[in-house]
């Protein structure tokens, strides 16, 4: 039967829909493993994926956002989704508060990440044992009924955490999906459950931010409160020695397991889920740190005083964990932004046997999605203070072409924020909602806000990715600074000087996602306003990189 008879039958595919899956089914029956797509937005690739999993009778899903997540669960019901423990309340700390569910969820002391769902005691012969939480279900205890069939179902036990229900029947689910978060921590710390993680595909949504996914998890910053929290005085010297790294992260471990067994103990310790996530955490990087320290990039960090207050612990390249995660026997990555050159050397993938299929034209008229290279100045490096009142001017002044309507204006860190919105007139000032790189609460209050605003613009550096500003939410967008990676990142400065392209790509990546923040479908239409003349700069230098389907809005031939 072809792929294409499982396309969801409550849309029908378009052409390039068909195409992409009788090319992805072409590719799979060659035997390729890893399979990147490249398709701009408004292609349909959630469907494409939902066609491509069904087909193939069972799969993972992941995707870099938890509203994405939630999107894939409402548009296709026979997925089930994983999510990580802040997601849910804890059963054994709000039942006894009398506080409902919803209300629970506001309140983070309760959440399934503050609770504890197993310690160990002694039992009348003085061995040690595991107690569970009552709470806390056993896979067992669930039923999977007419596994892998369109009515496939799951009979769940009564009364049992909400967490471990979601988590168990995704597991016992033909498909289901994760964030990278969780899937990640599932796959590294969960042991016992690697059968229920077989499947016969792994599909990676917004494959872009795989090495970013991959180096917070993997990434580790090692702060005063770990040696706080055993009376050890924190190293006042720079530690730059892996060596010496390697030797305090043993001994630091030591002793934080003997203090967390003490603590388990004496069963007296509300913080001991927190001692107890840390310990996870400094096992994850002594481990990976030890096998191959020469892949670690150490960096310091100081209080504004000038004194060490921490460390950040970072692997050069992520190759060497791609596997361990990356592990299918059929695997898609999507993105409207990859380039197979680049995306194989990230993730180790050998070219020739990795297939590569784009999609070259966007759904979107081209009058919709209109970019305007304003090119007002140059604003790498430290620009004037008469570069930066220029800058100031023109957004002011494209705010005002723009007075009734809701925006979005990108910048490259929190300083830049404060600059813009201090120096524009108070007429468009007050029009601005500004959204940091906050809690993912914080980032939906302000995007709930800004719904409800006639003529709100959001002013942000962290809204690059992961974002759907569609309709009215936002009719222009505003990039005021070509978004390079910054330099006082140690990691990054030796990305640089190891490939300079590299450098240049990832640049290129966050400008182009930028660019679609606004335009969601079809009928949909936004200008943007690019400020920075490095930014045409940078897309003609890479000229190669950039996917054909943004060839006709930077009027290439």
């Amino acid at each position: 039967m072809s792929f294409l008879n499982h396309f969801p039958n409550t849309h029908v595919p378009r052409e390039q829909q068909k195409k992409l899956i009788s090319d992805i089914e072409s590719m799979i029956k060659s035997g390729y493993k890893n399979i990147l797509i490249c398709a701009p937005t408004g292609i349909g690739k959630s469907h494409v994926a939902a066609t491509v999993a069904r087909s193939l009778g069972s799969s993972i899903v992941i995707t870099a956002q938890k509203i994405l997540q939630d999107q894939y669960v409402k548009d296709f019901s026979w997925l089930r989704s994983i999510k990580g423990k802040s997601n849910f309340p804890c059963l054994s700390l709000y039942v006894p508060t009398n506080v409902n569910y919803v209300d629970a969820m506001k309140v983070k002391s309760v959440l399934c990440d503050k609770g504890d769902c197993s310690w160990t005691e002694n039992d009348n012969s003085g061995n040690k044992k595991i107690v569970y939480c009552k709470y806390k279900p056993t896979i067992d205890q669930f039923i999977c009924h007419e596994k892998g069939k369109e009515n496939e179902n799951i009979s769940l036990p009564d009364d049992k955490c909400h967490y471990y229900l979601q988590k168990y029947a995704g597991l016992l689910s033909s498909h289901t999906i994760f964030n990278y978060s969780s899937f990640f921590q599932t796959k590294k710390f969960d042991h016992g459950i690697e059968s229920y993680l077989k499947r016969s595909c792994l599909i990676a949504d917004e494959a872009h931010e795989i090495e970013d996914q991959l180096l917070n998890f993997i990434g580790f910053e090692l702060g005063k409160a770990y040696f706080d929290d055993l009376q050890m005085p924190f190293p006042n010297t720079p530690i730059a020695e892996p060596k010496l790294m390697v030797s305090t992260l043993t001994e630091l471990y030591e002793k934080y397991s003997n203090f967390v067994n003490k603590l388990e103990e004496s069963k007296s310790n509300e913080k001991i889920v927190i001692y107890k996530n840390r310990l996870q955490k400094l096992d994850q990087i002594k481990s990976q740190f030890e096998l191959n320290f020469d892949n670690f990039i150490i960096e310091h960090k100081m209080d504004l005083s000038g004194k060490i207050n921490g460390y950040s612990i970072k692997p050069l390249e992520i190759r060497d964990y791609v596997e361990q995660f990356f592990n299918y026997d059929i695997q898609l990555f999507m993105s409207a932004t990859l380039h197979k050159q680049m995306f194989c050397n990230m993730m180790g993938f050998i070219e020739d046997e990795t297939s590569f299929i784009e999609i070259e034209k966007s759904p979107f008229p081209v009058e919709n999605r209109t970019i305007k290279f304003l090119n007002v100045a140059s604003l790498s490096g430290m620009p004037s203070q008469d570069k930066l009142n220029g800058v100031y001017k023109v957004i002011d002044g494209l705010m005002r072409t723009h007075l009734e309507e809701k925006g979005l204006i990108l910048t490259s860190s929190k300083k830049s924020c404060e600059q813009i919105f201090l120096n524009l007139s108070e007429e468009s000032s007050l029009r601005l909602s500004i959204l940091h790189s906050d809690t993912e609460d914080q980032k939906e209050q302000i995007l709930s806000e800004h719904e409800k605003q006639n003529d709100d613009v959001l002013l942000s550096p962290s809204l690059w990715y992961g974002v759907d500003l569609k309709n009215d939410l936002s009719r222009f967008q505003i990039i005021v600074k070509t978004p390079y990676p910054t330099l006082s990142d140690k990691r990054v400065k030796a990305k640089l000087l190891q490939n300079p392209t590299w450098y240049k790509y990832v640049t290129l990546v966050k400008l182009l996602q930028g660019f679609g923040r606004s335009i969601r479908s079809e009928t949909d239409h936004a200008v943007t306003y690019v400020i920075d003349s490095e930014a045409l700069k940078l897309i003609n230098e890479m000229k190669e990189y950039v996917p054909k389907s943004y060839h006709d809005v930077l009027h290439w031939n």
